[in-house]
């Protein structure tokens, strides 16, 4: 098949011996396969949303330039292409797609973009108690119990036009539709059910189109979390251990069961022995140190700590632990945090067995007599470890101060204390591996403390009266007591054992029950002691009857302060005295005059302020005071006159503000209440007046009638009223009915605004006079008649440069003139200063601009911006620019194509013109290419560093750790990594001069070999023994030394050492990583066993004699005669046999020997002769 159209020659040759001939000569011309047509799917597609477009009758091999209208193209050997196209308005259009490849016309395609309405994203909010929020995620508190999450959303778009209503689907399955009016400005929408559970709820909101045909609906997602803080915690529990065993009693399977809460955690698991990360561990069973509940495999005896970390969204990364609540020791159920709330660890140990005992106090049950207790009374756990046990006969209890112990190689032995003191108490035991005393540090000893029992309290007896404070105080001050109100049982009053008892606030006769106390130690037998109250005195009241807490000087009240009946006390008569005082203070009461030892009391005639209250008396407690009352004493009122209004000064029109009534300045503190009637001077219909009545002058306000006034004062019991003061009202126009109209906004022309209209008032009794008025301000004290024809009743103005108010004036007679309402005439003056500028005038494809503009000056109200953009030139193609485009600036979506912006400013309010701003014109640069690497994978080994190369050129590089974000490790072309320990993924981007970035990263994963030598456990063999090495974890082994092995370069060497050897064994993985490991062959001497021994007393040969035995603790030595009985055995340490038997010397004989060396070697055998 040809690719390309091109012109062909064909030469035909026929060869002879010494040259070659030519036949033929042709040339044809060959067409390539063109492409026909290009399909679109669909070929109407809303902005936002992608297009498919495929190529028919395809030119295989070829390549293709796309270019789809709006500016963008793309170079592709495939046939078929998406592209998504973006565009805002109101209006579809239609773009035009052309495709070019190599010796082919172009071929084109039509497509229909419809625009998405302008939307853009809600705030939100959110309200519930005691939580915290981070972003759109809101945090719970871990201890609440419910969730009740309301979120609300604000459209901050004004511009509600082209939408006809909201879907919003609130991510919990309900979805709702709203209006325009129920989601705009002030108006907010929130979840109908309120959040809840903990989870992800993103809320989407559809601003769904008025015309679907022409404008698609646009959609925005806000992520909406709602969590819980966290709380870490966990178990652990020991399963078995793991099969085959690596040494005794490991590897240990232990499971970790998680027990935090908080919703959507992250696990971080960490283990340390000593302090520091351990190393004898390792995950299993696919879990890791980020799972939710791993499987651990310790593989080496020890303490070891387990430490949990969790986090969620609500996590402060500044403060990953969480906070800190230190432990109250004081509080049992104290829920502390000591290392953070986030944080969780608790300690394992591994293989080693541990007696736990608890350190606790006992009391003395009988003073002086020994205290006995068991094993189980101190709470002991003798815990053997996993699938372990206790090993008989290896318990061993230790006690300290002279207690002794019954069964002190048992689990429960007796244990008996001589008297109260402080002992130490512990023990230890073997498993099959270790004695509890081998971990170390070793577990302290238990403190077990016996208290001595306190002495009984002592009884007693007061009395005291209610009210009256006493301290309760059984014995010296250097006993303590518990305090209660039951003879046995209960809770006692006081907190803590105390010296004595503050009894306050007592109301009734109480006894107390007192139980001695000697730390923590109580005497059961309980004294009592009784406080007995006498009730205080009630019901002592004192009271004035209605109106008689002031008098005029001179005179007397006409009824007695009475006083209530008391109760209380000892139940005998009461007895009273009345006191008085003139200034009120408590400590200058004095015996009242008068009758003044009677329940009630009439005081005399007062000539000032008087202060009375009541004392009782009932039995020997202190008397009682009553409440107090006051009687105030008010000297007679003088000088309460009006001053007289005379001409034309009490005559005014109707509905016109009266005169001020003014008179003479009342005494300080009377109370001043004006009055009015409609009928005449001296008449009873007198009213308090409409108005503020009660200050020393009066102004009537507007008067529809003739009507007069006076003034009435009181001081304390005092009155008086003055004489009455008449004004006089005639009728006036009725103000309601002067109104203009004309209203009306005009832009600023030459031409004169249209007529204003007013009405034919009514009222008065003569011909109205017009005054037409004018303002530039609208306030009633700048109006000034206006120019022209300005007495009618109606009014031409002329023609204006600015905003004008008018009004009209109109006269009844002598009244005052009626003013009518204002009318505005808005002038709106041109709007100038409208320029903009951009930031940047040349932007990296797919990046943006600010524009910023100008404050424009002239025109009225608040100014209304349009940014517009275009593709086209500086003077035509211009829309609406996509995004928030009513703002004094204005930054434009992602720029893929020279583009030319302007504002518009329109007078809001006004149906004036748009004024245009200059025209900013925006270029592109283009992206630099994505990097090309030397390799997308490479491999290193542990702990060192991997060579990463670009092979591209033409722009700057950097590397960074982060497929997104992140900060550049490198900005070389070449990045040598720093040593690595584990698998990683390393991205780098090209950046050019300008700072233009490609469109993504290209990785490249470095994958790290770990270290893997093992050469096996140690061992001991018997001299002249061989031992089997076996090493994994590569390809290729060295071993060193060579000395002994059968072959040094293989895994699996057999070693013959003559001594103990340390083997060393290199190894080398098929990456080209080494590692090294050790094994240790302990070399044990071989015993030589003489076969005769002369035990004949000479000093020499007098034991048989075992060479090397001694290097072999656990040897047994068994000596037999001739008929198989046993005359000698050794077990341990070897002791020579010395030819005796239980003391007697045998005879000469021949005497056999099974000497076991340990429980895995052969046992050896043989004879031995004694000889004299």
């Amino acid at each position: 098949m040809y690719l390309n159209t091109k012109l062909y020659s064909v030469l035909l040759f026929k060869k002879y011996p010494f040259f070659l001939l030519a036949l033929l000569c042709s040339s044809f011309l060959v067409q390539a396969q063109c492409p026909t047509l290009i399909a679109a799917d669909p070929s109407t597609q809303c902005s936002g949303q992608p297009i498919t477009f495929t190529i028919a009758d395809a030119q295989a091999g070829a390549t293709y330039v796309w270019a789809f209208g709006d500016g963008q193209e793309e170079v592709s050997t495939s046939t078929t292409i998406t592209h998504t196209y973006e565009l805002t308005g109101t209006t579809p259009v239609t773009r035009t797609v052309t495709v070019q490849s190599t010796s082919c016309p172009a071929i084109t395609k039509e497509v229909i973009i419809k625009p998405q309405v302008a939307f853009s994203t809600p705030s939100i909010t959110y309200t519930s108690d005691n939580t915290s929020s981070s972003g759109t995620t809101v945090c719970v508190p871990n201890d609440q119990d419910t969730i009740s999450i309301t979120a609300t959303l604000t459209n901050t778009q004004t511009e509600t036009s082209g939408i006809a209503s909201y879907t919003v689907d609130w991510g919990n399955g309900e979805t709702r539709t709203y209006t325009p009016a129920e989601f705009s400005g002030t108006a907010t929408i929130s979840n109908p059910t309120p959040y809840d559970e903990e989870g992800d709820y993103p809320i989407t909101i559809t601003a769904n189109s008025t015309d679907p045909a022409t404008t698609c609906s646009t959609s925005a997602t806000i992520p909406f979390n709602v969590g819980k803080e966290p709380k870490a915690s966990f178990t652990s529990e020991k399963t078995e251990i793991i099969q085959p065993a690596i040494d005794c009693g490991v590897p240990v399977r232990v499971e970790l069961t998680n027990e935090s809460t908080g919703g959507n955690l992250t696990y971080l698991w960490e283990v340390e022995s000593n302090g520091q990360p351990a190393t004898d561990y390792e995950f299993i069973e696919g879990t890791n140190e980020t799972s939710e509940e791993p499987v651990l495999k310790f593989n080496k005896e020890g303490r070891y700590t387990i430490r949990l970390r969790v986090s969620n969204p609500c996590v402060d990364p500044d403060n990953p632990d969480g906070p800190i609540d230190e432990d109250d020791p004081n509080d049992p159920n104290d829920d502390f945090d000591e290392d953070g709330k986030y944080v969780y660890e608790e300690q394992v140990i591994i293989v080693y067995p541990q007696a736990n005992i608890q350190s606790a106090s006992f009391c003395e049950e009988v003073p002086g007599q020994p205290v006995t207790l068991t094993g189980a009374d101190l709470g002991v756990n003798f815990d053997a470890n996993t699938e372990l046990t206790v090993q008989e006969g290896s318990i061993l209890w230790t006690v300290t101060g002279g207690a002794t112990i019954v069964g002190g190689n048992t689990e429960n032995p007796t244990i008996t204390f001589p008297g109260p003191g402080t002992y130490n108490v512990s023990a230890s035991f073997r498993n099959e591996c270790f004695s509890s005393e081998d971990l170390q540090p070793a577990t302290p000893a238990a403190t077990i403390t016996i208290q001595a029992l306190p002495s009984k309290a002592r009884n007693g007896e007061v009395t005291i009266c209610e009210g009256e404070d006493y301290k309760i105080t059984p014995g010296t001050a250097n006993q303590t007591f518990n305090f209660y109100t039951t003879p046995s049982g209960g809770t006692p009053v006081n907190a803590t054992p105390a010296a004595s008892l503050p009894a306050t606030g007592l109301t009734t006769t109480t006894t107390y029950y007192v139980a001695a106390v000697n730390e923590n130690c109580e005497n059961n037998d309980r004294s009592t002691f009784i406080v007995n109250v006498i009730p205080s005195i009630e019901n002592n009241i004192i009271e004035l009857a209605p109106n008689q807490s002031q008098v005029c000087q001179g005179q007397t009240i006409s009824n007695p302060i009475t006083g209530s009946l008391p109760e209380g006390g000892n139940g005998s008569s009461p007895l009273y005295v009345w006191q008085q005082s003139t200034s009120g203070d408590e400590n200058s009461f004095t015996t009242a005059p008068g009758t003044n030892n009677s329940r009630n009391y009439t005081p005399p005639a007062l000539t000032q302020a008087t202060w009375f209250r009541r004392l009782v008396t009932i039995g020997s407690c202190a008397p009682d005071t009553s409440n107090i009352v006051m009687i105030t004493v008010t000297p007679p009122i003088t000088n309460n006159t009006l001053n007289n209004i005379s001409g034309s000064q009490n005559i005014i029109c109707e509905g016109e503000e009266a005169p001020e009534i003014t008179g003479s300045q009342p005494a300080t503190g009377a109370i001043i209440s004006w009055e009015s009637s409609t009928t005449s001077a001296t008449a009873t219909d007198f009213v308090p007046a409409t108005g503020i009545n009660n200050e020393a002058n009066f102004s009537p306000g507007a008067l529809a009638q003739t009507t007069w006034f006076r003034r009435r004062l009181t001081v304390g019991g005092c009155t008086d009223v003055t004489a009455a003061v008449e004004i006089t009202v005639t009728p006036a126009l009725d103000p309601t009915t002067n109104t203009i109209t004309g209203d009306q906004t005009y832009c600023s022309t030459n031409t004169a605004p249209a007529q204003l209209t007013g009405s034919a008032p009514s009222g008065g009794n003569v011909t109205p006079v017009y005054q037409w008025q004018i303002s530039l301000t609208g306030n009633d004290a700048d109006f000034g008649p206006a120019p022209g024809t300005n007495t009618g009743q109606n009014y031409t103005p002329p023609a204006l440069t600015q905003t004008t108010w008018f009004r009209r004036s109109v006269t009844a007679g002598n009244c005052d003139p009626v003013y009518s309402n204002n009318v505005s005439i808005t002038v709106v003056p041109t709007i100038a200063d409208n320029t903009i500028t951009a930031t940047q005038t040349t932007v990296c494809r797919g990046s943006n601009a600010t524009l910023t503009g100008s404050t424009p000056t002239g025109g009225s109200g608040t100014p209304v911006y349009l940014w517009e953009s275009s593709t086209t030139s500086a003077t035509a193609g211009f829309n609406p620019a996509i995004g928030t485009n009513n703002e004094i600036n204005y930054t434009p979506a992602t720029i893929v194509q020279p583009m030319w912006f302007r504002r518009t400013v329109t007078s809001s309010g006004t149906d004036c013109p748009p004024v245009a701003s200059n025209v900013v014109a925006i270029t592109i640069e283009e992206l630099p290419a994505v990097p090309v690497v030397e390799a997308p994978a490479v491999r290193t080994c542990a702990g060192s560093s991997a060579t990463l190369r670009v092979t591209s050129t033409g722009a700057n590089y950097e590397w960074y750790t982060e497929e997104t974000g992140g900060t550049p490790v490198s900005y070389d072309r070449v990045f040598i990594t720093p040593p690595l320990t584990s698998d990683i993924i390393y991205y780098v981007q090209a950046i050019s001069q300008n700072q233009c970035v490609s469109a993504s990263r290209t990785p490249v994963r470095v994958t790290v070999t770990p270290f893997a030598a093992n050469a096996g456990r140690d061992t001991t063999i018997i001299e002249g023994q061989t031992y089997g090495l076996q090493a994994t974890g590569g390809t290729q082994y060295v071993w060193t030394p060579a000395e002994g092995l059968n072959n040094s370069t293989i895994p699996n060497p057999v070693a013959r050492p003559t001594r103990t050897t340390t083997y060393t064994v290199t190894v080398t993985t098929e990456d080209g990583c080494t590692d090294t490991d050790e094994v240790t062959i302990t070399v044990m001497p071989r015993v030589t066993v003489l076969n005769t021994f002369s035990p004949n007393r000479d000093g020499i040969n007098e034991t048989w004699e075992i060479q090397n035995i001694e290097n072999y603790p656990e040897a047994t030595v068994e000596i037999f005669n001739r008929w198989g009985n046993q005359v000698f055995k050794s077990e341990g340490t070897y002791q020579p046999w010395d030819g005796t038997y239980k003391g007697s010397v045998l005879p000469l004989a021949t005497y056999y020997y099974i000497i076991r060396l340990n429980k895995d070697e052969k046992p050896l055998t043989g004879s031995v002769t004694i000889i004299r």
